[in-house]
């Protein structure tokens, strides 16, 4: 098996940013824009940056999170190549209790990559996802947030209004991984418009009628988050989620039913996704064949095979590895999945 390592899980094993900010070894400091692809220190070198944005969208819910939102951008080394070049973007959303540190952690194996000449260089956005309770699953919530604005619109009007990219859907892809897995699928489906290309690690997908399984494996702190994000209720106390009981009961199968439409009701998803007049180009689905969280094995073949009955062109891959995200991810699916995807754009 390949190394891996830790992500920021949904299920609170590691956090992807705290594995990293652990490491003895980062790969980058990230530097404010004020330096960046105006100011390139040489031609070669790609450049990794530490951002900051108002999000009127995160701060607007019953919690009211902090409207200072960070995140990270890589401009690759072709970048600066040529000043009038534009580059498509990628948008990386981190799992459960993690927060940034893919780009900082995997810097050096994406710049081997993106100098190859056979690859398309592009840039890419990784959002922090993290709330105060830990996980905002990417979603619009009256309690915890526009997240799911957040990422895009304001990340994205963002990068269109301060970097040479190609300001549209031909121009952007969406990845994550555990819980930003989700979101990825989540969010490339319902905004065709905006994203072309989607590539989900181990995503957060339950087979239909399957909560349970997830429920049963998550400890208090996930099931308030994921209550927050999907079954929200102002009128509760803090954390102000409706957390099921399956006891039986009418109310309960109320709340059954939304925390189903959260990682869930994936034919809800796909009949919603090809309702629309766009399509994505290519979505591509990676799990570990011994994820720790059978359930997410169960749940992304399950959404693989109602895509297949409605034609819905897509690639799952079973490999061999656990929940950890292998070291080799950049290099063997991240670069050359949406340097395919972006081929036109070059």
């Amino acid at each position: 098996m390949k190394p891996a390592i830790k992500l920021a899980t949904l299920f609170g094993v590691c956090a992807l940013g705290a594995a990293f900010l652990a490491c003895d070894v980062q790969a980058a400091t990230p530097v404010k824009a004020e330096v960046s692809a105006r100011q390139p220190t040489t031609a070669a070198r790609s450049l990794l940056l530490f951002e900051e944005l108002r999000s009127e969208a995160v701060h607007d819910g019953i919690l009211q999170e902090a409207a200072s939102r960070y995140f990270s951008v890589y401009l690759p080394p072709a970048y600066f190549d040529d000043p009038e070049r534009r580059f498509p973007v990628v948008y990386y959303l981190h799992g459960f209790g993690g927060g940034m540190g893919f780009l900082s952690y995997f810097k050096d194996a994406l710049d081997t990559e993106m100098r190859k000449p056979d690859v398309t260089p592009f840039i890419i956005v990784e959002a922090d996802g993290t709330n105060s309770l830990r996980g905002s699953f990417y979603v619009n919530s009256a309690v915890t947030g526009r997240w799911e604005d957040h990422v895009v619109k304001e990340l994205v009007a963002w990068a269109d209004s301060t970097l040479r990219t190609i300001p549209t859907s031909q121009g952007r892809g969406i990845a994550g991984a555990s819980m930003g897995g989700f979101g990825a699928i989540h969010l490339g489906m319902r905004h065709p418009d905006v994203y072309q290309s989607v590539l989900a690690f181990a995503p957060g997908l339950v087979a239909p009628g399957q909560i349970k399984s997830a429920w049963d494996s998550w400890n208090s702190e996930i099931k308030r988050a994921y209550g927050a994000a999907f079954s929200p209720n102002p009128a509760l106390p803090r954390p102000h989620a409706e957390i099921p009981r399956f006891d039986g009961t009418p109310d309960d199968q109320r709340i059954i039913d939304n925390w189903e439409r959260g990682f869930g009701a994936p034919q809800e998803k796909i009949d919603a996704y090809l309702a629309q007049a766009v399509r994505l180009k290519s979505i591509r689905i990676v799990v570990g064949k011994d994820d720790e969280y059978a359930w997410i094995v169960a749940g992304s073949q399950a959404f693989s095979r109602l895509l297949d009955a409605k034609g819905v062109e897509h690639h799952l891959e079973l490999i061999d590895a656990t929940h950890s995200m292998p070291t080799n991810f950049p290099v063997k699916f991240m670069v050359p999945h949406f340097s395919n995807a972006f081929s036109s754009q070059r």
